[in-house]
C-alpha cells in the first residue's frame, strides 16, 4: 500500500513519450524525492517477435548510466528490473550514486516466455540516495497484481 503523500513525489522516468521515440526525456522542473525508473533494456533477442526493440527503442548500459536523475539530496529509487538485467540495476544505481536497501518483487499471476524458465516476475531495486526514511515500514517485499498494457 503507497501513501498519498508519497505517491505525488513519485516522478517516472522513461525513456521518450512513445514508441520509437529519439532521446530519452529527464527534462524537469526540480528535483524528487521519489523516482520510479523502467529502463528500456536492450535485450539481445533482436530476431524473436518479443524483441523489445520491435516496440520501443531501447538504450545500453552504457546510455543508461550517463543519464542523470532528477533526484533530491534525500531520496528512494525504485528501479524496475527484469530477471535478464538485475545485475545491470546495480550498475545504474552505483552510476546514480544511490545505494541499494532491499528488492521488491512482483508475482505475476501467469507465466511468461523464458529460455531457460517462464518467467513470472519481475523485480524493483529500492535504493536511497541520502537519508530519506520510508513513511511507513511494515510493507512486505513481494506484490502479486495483474500485468496492465506494456
Amino acid at each position: 500500500m503507497t501513501d498519498p503523500v508519497e505517491t505525488k513525489a513519485v516522478k517516472q522516468v522513461t525513456a521518450g513519450s512513445g514508441p520509437r521515440c529519439n532521446r530519452p526525456s529527464l527534462a524537469t522542473s526540480g528535483t524528487y524525492a521519489a523516482l520510479v525508473v523502467d529502463p528500456p533494456w536492450r535485450y539481445g533477442n533482436t530476431a524473436t517477435r518479443a524483441a523489445a526493440e520491435d516496440h520501443y527503442e531501447t538504450m545500453t548500459i552504457e546510455e543508461l548510466c550517463a543519464l542523470e536523475l532528477p533526484a533530491a539530496d534525500d531520496a528512494h529509487l525504485y528501479l524496475w528490473v527484469t530477471n535478464s538485467f538485475i545485475r545491470e540495476g546495480f550498475e545504474l544505481i552505483d552510476a546514480w550514486d544511490f545505494t541499494y536497501k532491499t528488492t521488491l518483487t512482483w508475482c505475476k499471476p501467469s507465466i511468461g516466455m523464458g529460455n531457460y524458465f517462464r518467467v513470472n516476475t519481475e523485480h524493483v531495486l529500492f535504493a536511497v540516495k541520502g537519508s530519506l526514511p520510508t513513511l511507513v515500514n511494515d510493507v512486505g517485499t513481494h506484490f502479486a497484481a495483474n500485468r496492465g498494457k506494456h
